[in-house]
C-alpha cells in the first residue's frame, strides 16, 4: 500500500510540472508573435502554439509579417478587371467600357462579381447628329445615317477620340430649266425632291419633270422640255363661218358666226387656245331660225301648215258671227324669228252694245256686254247680261233698274232700346249710320255718344242698341245713299236695383249690428238704402213698393213698422256694419232703440228715383228677439217689382219655450 501510494503521488507530482511547463511555453510563444500575425494551435496535436501572419501578409509569423502583393497572382480579379494591391489586401475595378455586375466601383472577386461589357449606344446622340452607333466588346463605333456624310474623318469613328462627326448632304441650289418654273418649295437636303412645270404658252412635251438630291450631294435631274404651246387648227362647227387669224399659240381666239337663216342656240361662240395645247370647245351650234306658232288673233281662225322656217306663212280668217273691215290677213316668218304683224281684226256682227233703261255698260268684248244700273237707280230684277247670238243679233238684258227712293220713315223707338223704321225700298241693302247721344239730369258730368253701323235690305229694319238707364238719349239715323236722316229720343228707365250681399242673423237683443257687401253702379247718385224695423205682432202687412217712408217719432203706436235710418248709396263703402237702434240720425231718420221683450224683423230696402221714376227692391236683413219667456216665431213674404205693389205678410204665432230655437221660413213671391 506503501508503495502504491508513493507511485501515486509520483505521477501526481509529474503532471503538475508537465502542464506548468506547457504554460509556460505557450506564454512564451504567443508573447513574440507579430503585430500582424495571430497566435493558433498547432496543427500537430502537442498542445502547442505556433505565430502564423494574418490574411494579406506573408512572413514566420514571429519575427516579420510583410504585405502580399495578390495582384501578382494572374487575374485574380476576373476579366476585363484592373486589379488595385492595398496594405494586407486589394480591390478590384472594371476597365473602361465595362460595368460591375454589383453596380458598385469597387469589388472583391469572391463574391462571385464579374465585370460585363457597357452598351453605350443605349445613350441617346452619341454619336451627334445623323450619327448610328455600334456596339464593340468595351467600346463602341459610330457610322453616318443615310443622306448625311462623315466629316473630318472617315467610317468608323469614336467621338470620343476622333474629330469626325455627321453632316447632312445638301445639294445646293436647284437646277434651273429653261422655260420653266419651279412649282414645290425649295428644300435641297438628300432624297428632297423639286417638282418643275413649264411656264404660261409652253408645254411640257417630254422628259422628267422632277429633281433629286441625291448622296452624293448632287442635283439628279429634271429632264423636262418645255416648248411653246402650238393649238393647230380650231374647231369647225356646221352652218358656221370661223373667223380666224391663222395664230394657234396660247391665247388665241376664234370666233364663231353662223350662217344665213340659222342662228347660235348655245351661250358661246367664242374658242380659246389654252395651256394644254388645245382649243376650247365653245357651247356653240348653229340651228335653223324658226318662228314659231303664229300669233293669235281674237274671233280669227288661223290656216298654217305647221312650218315655222323664214319665209313660211300664216293666213287669218274671223269665226262665224265675225267680219274683217281689213285685208292684211297674212303674217310672214321672218329673219328675226318673228312673225310678222297682220293688220287684221274681227269685229262682232251685232255692233254697238245694246241700251238698258237707268242701266250703263260695265264691260264689254262685243259678244257679250255686262250692264249696270246708273246712280240713284238700284238692281231689282232680272239679268245684267246682254249676249250677241250668232245671228248677229243681241239678246238684251233683262235687267230692271229700279229709283233709289231710300228714306228714313216712322222712325219708332221699341222697348225703349230698339228701333225700328220704314225704308221704302224692300230687296235693297243700305248702309245706315245710327248716332246717339245720352245725358242725365242728375249727373252733370255724364256723357254717352257712339256711332253704330248697321246694314239691313228690310223694309222695316230694327235695331236694337246697348243704352244705358235712366238716361235721356237723342237718337239719329242716315240712309248713306240717299243721306236720308231721321232723329228720335229716348229715356231709358231704371232697372230694379240689385239686391247687397247680406247674412241672415237671428239675435236676442235690443241692439245688433248687421253687415252688407255691396257693389258700386253707375245709378249710385239716384239710389239709397232705407232699414225698417217692423213688429213681430199678429198680422202686418209691409208694401215694399210703397213711397211713405214712416219716422219711429211720428209713431202712435207702438206695432207699427218705421224707417229706422235712409243712407244715401253714393260714396257708401263696399262694405258697411249697422247697428241698429244706435239713437243717431241716418238722413233726418232717427235710429231708435229696440224696445225690450219685443221681436222685430229687420228689413233693408233698396231705393232708386229718377223724376217721377221708382224702383226698388227689399230683403230681409235680421231678426231681433226679445227677452220674454216666449218667444214669437213669424213667415215673411217680401215682393218687389217696377210699377206693381208688393206686399210682405208677416204672420206671427205663439209657441211654447222650446220651440223658442226654431228657424223662420220665408216664402216669396211675385205679385
Amino acid at each position: 500500500m506503501t508503495v502504491v501510494r508513493v507511485a501515486l503521488c509520483f505521477l501526481m507530482i509529474q503532471s503538475i510540472f508537465k502542464d506548468i511547463t506547457v504554460k509556460t511555453e505557450t506564454m512564451d510563444v504567443c508573447a513574440s508573435c507579430h503585430k500582424n500575425a495571430t497566435c493558433n494551435d498547432k496543427t500537430d496535436g502537442s498542445g502547442g502554439k505556433v505565430c502564423n501572419c494574418m490574411y494579406g501578409f506573408v512572413g514566420n509569423g514571429r519575427t516579420y509579417c510583410q504585405d502580399k502583393d495578390e495582384c501578382q497572382l494572374g487575374k485574380i480579379c476576373g476579366d476585363h478587371t484592373k486589379c488595385h494591391n492595398t496594405y494586407g489586401s486589394y480591390y478590384c475595378t472594371c476597365l473602361a467600357g465595362y460595368s460591375p455586375s454589383n453596380h458598385m466601383n469597387t469589388f472583391i472577386p469572391n463574391d462571385g462579381t464579374y465585370c460585363h461589357d457597357i452598351d453605350e449606344c443605349g445613350v441617346q446622340g452619341v454619336c451627334g447628329e445623323g450619327g448610328l452607333c455600334h456596339n464593340t466588346e468595351g467600346d463602341f463605333t459610330c457610322s453616318c445615317q443615310t443622306g448625311y456624310t462623315v466629316q473630318d474623318g472617315s467610317e468608323p469613328f469614336n467621338p470620343n477620340w476622333d474629330a469626325a462627326y455627321c453632316k447632312v448632304i445638301d445639294c445646293g441650289s436647284p437646277p434651273s430649266v429653261l422655260h420653266a418654273e419651279q412649282l414645290s418649295p425649295t428644300i435641297t437636303h438628300y432624297n428632297s425632291e423639286l417638282q418643275y412645270g413649264c411656264r404660261e404658252e409652253f408645254q411640257w412635251k417630254r422628259g422628267q419633270n422632277s429633281s433629286v438630291c441625291g448622296l452624293d450631294g448632287k442635283w439628279h435631274g429634271p429632264s423636262l422640255v418645255c416648248e411653246e404651246v402650238d393649238c393647230g387648227e380650231p374647231h369647225v362647227f356646221p352652218q358656221s363661218t370661223t373667223v380666224w387669224n391663222n395664230i394657234s399659240r396660247m391665247g388665241s381666239l376664234a370666233l364663231y358666226v353662223c350662217d344665213p337663216h340659222f342662228y347660235n342656240s348655245g351661250h358661246e361662240n367664242v374658242s380659246v387656245c389654252t395651256a394644254h395645247g388645245t382649243w376650247s370647245r365653245p357651247d356653240f351650234q348653229c340651228e335653223e331660225i324658226q318662228c314659231g306658232s303664229p300669233p293669235v288673233l281674237p274671233h280669227s281662225v288661223l290656216f298654217w301648215n305647221g312650218v315655222s322656217k323664214i319665209g313660211s306663212v300664216a293666213l287669218y280668217g274671223c269665226d262665224v258671227g265675225y267680219r274683217s273691215l281689213v285685208t292684211g290677213n297674212v303674217s310672214v316668218c321672218e329673219s328675226d324669228g318673228q312673225w310678222s304683224n297682220p293688220d287684221y281684226s274681227c269685229e262682232a256682227h251685232c255692233g254697238p252694245a245694246p241700251e238698258v233703261p237707268h242701266a250703263e255698260v260695265a264691260w264689254d268684248n262685243s259678244t257679250a256686254v255686262i250692264h249696270r244700273c246708273v246712280k240713284g237707280h238700284y238692281r231689282h230684277t232680272g239679268s245684267d247680261i246682254s249676249i250677241c247670238d250668232i245671228t248677229g243679233k243681241w239678246q238684251i238684258a233683262t235687267l230692271h233698274c229700279k229709283e233709289l227712293k231710300l228714306t228714313v220713315n216712322n222712325l219708332v223707338v221699341i222697348n225703349e232700346r230698339c228701333l225700328r223704321w220704314n225704308a221704302e225700298n224692300e230687296g235693297y241693302r243700305e248702309k245706315y249710320t245710327v248716332t246717339f247721344f245720352g245725358l242725365r239730369d242728375f249727373e252733370q258730368l255724364f256723357s254717352d255718344r257712339r256711332k253704330n253701323i248697321f246694314s239691313s235690305s228690310a223694309l222695316w229694319p230694327v235695331l236694337c242698341l246697348n243704352l244705358l238707364p235712366a238716361t235721356n238719349y237723342t237718337i239719329t239715323i242716315t240712309a248713306e245713299s240717299t243721306r236720308a236722316t231721321s232723329t228720335v229720343t229716348a229715356n231709358t228707365s231704371i232697372p230694379v236695383p240689385p239686391t247687397p250681399e247680406i247674412k241672415y242673423s237671428e239675435v236676442e237683443a235690443s241692439s245688433l249690428t248687421l253687415k252688407l257687401r255691396r257693389s258700386t253702379n253707375t245709378l249710385d247718385s239716384i239710389c239709397m238704402y232705407q232699414v225698417f224695423v217692423i213688429p213681430v205682432e199678429g198680422v202686418m202687412l209691409f208694401d215694399c213698393s210703397s213711397s211713405i217712408s214712416p219716422r219711429f217719432l211720428a209713431q202712435q203706436r207702438c206695432d207699427r213698422g218705421y224707417v229706422t235710418a235712409q243712407i244715401q248709396l253714393s260714396g257708401l263703402a263696399a262694405e258697411i256694419n249697422f247697428t241698429v237702434g244706435d239713437q243717431q240720425l241716418y238722413g233726418d231718420f232717427f235710429n231708435a232703440p229696440l224696445e225690450n221683450g219685443r221681436d222685430y224683423y229687420i228689413i233693408l230696402r233698396t231705393v232708386c228715383q229718377w223724376g217721377k221714376s221708382r224702383t226698388q227692391s227689399c230683403v230681409i236683413w235680421a231678426k231681433a228677439r226679445g227677452t220674454s219667456y216666449i218667444m214669437k216665431i213669424s213667415a215673411l213674404v217680401t215682393v218687389g217689382s217696377i210699377g206693381a205693389v208688393g206686399s210682405v205678410f208677416v204672420m206671427g204665432y205663439w209657441y211654447s219655450w222650446y220651440c223658442k230655437k226654431s228657424s223662420p221660413r220665408f216664402i216669396s213671391a211675385a205679385i
